[in-house]
Order: structure tokens, then sequence, then C-alpha cells
């Protein structure tokens, strides 16, 4: 069962964690090179 919803898990958190990295590097990113917050209305 434990190796069930460690798979379940993964597999969600896999595309949550992708998301929500791509979007922090990226407003990071922009908030480091501009530091504009319309930046991250446009990104999220």
């Amino acid at each position: 069962m434990p190796s069930l919803v460690r798979l379940l898990t993964l597999g969600l958190n896999r595309l949550q964690l992708w998301k929500l990295l791509s979007l922090r590097e990226i407003l990071i990113a922009m908030r480091v090179t501009t530091g504009q917050p319309k930046i991250l209305r446009i990104t999220l």
C-alpha cells in the first residue's frame, strides 16, 4: 500500500512540482532581472 501511495504521490507531485518549480524559477528570474510585479501577474 505505501508503495502505491508513493507512486501516486510521486506522479502527482512530479507534475505539480514541475509547474511550481518552473513558475518559481521564472518568477525569481524575472524579479532578479527586472523586479517588476507586472511580470508576476503575466506568468501566473
